[in-house]
């Protein structure tokens, strides 16, 4: 979970200190990840989500 939130951050979307907890800001980090990329935004970390990001 640390390594998705420093990539979600690195990639401009802010989850706040990558702690490895799923918190609201990873969630939300995430939802904006996937509209952006029309993926469905569930919030959900999935493998194929962290593949995407590296």
């Amino acid at each position: 979970m640390r390594e998705l939130q420093s990539l979600l951050t690195n990639a401009g979307y802010p989850t706040g200190k990558p702690d490895g907890m799923m918190g609201r800001k990873t969630r939300d980090a995430i939802r904006a990840y996937q509209k952006k990329y029309e993926l469905q935004p569930d919030g959900y970390a999935t493998p194929a989500l962290l593949n995407r990001l590296k």
